[in-house]
């Protein structure tokens, strides 16, 4: 889920879902499941347009980080 979480702060705009889903997949096993529950527990939002994104708040505490950097202490 923390890779999950850099890669969705790495976005740079908000996507449709079928898109969002179509970038991710390849490196995220279960992928429709975790970003279903991150847009229950409303970390990833829609936007005015029905595109998604993380949510403003969380991207502040979640800031992108370098390929292959992970963001929180092992």
């Amino acid at each position: 889920m923390r890779t999950l979480l850099t890669d969705l702060a790495a976005l740079d705009e908000p996507l449709p879902w079928d898109d969002l889903v179509e970038l991710l997949q390849d490196s995220h096993p279960a992928l429709q499941q975790a970003l279903e529950k991150l847009r229950m527990l409303d970390v990833l939002a829609q936007d005015e347009q029905q595109l998604y994104l993380l949510d403003p708040t969380v991207r502040r505490a979640w800031p992108p980080q370098p390929h292959g950097k992970d963001s929180s202490p092992a």
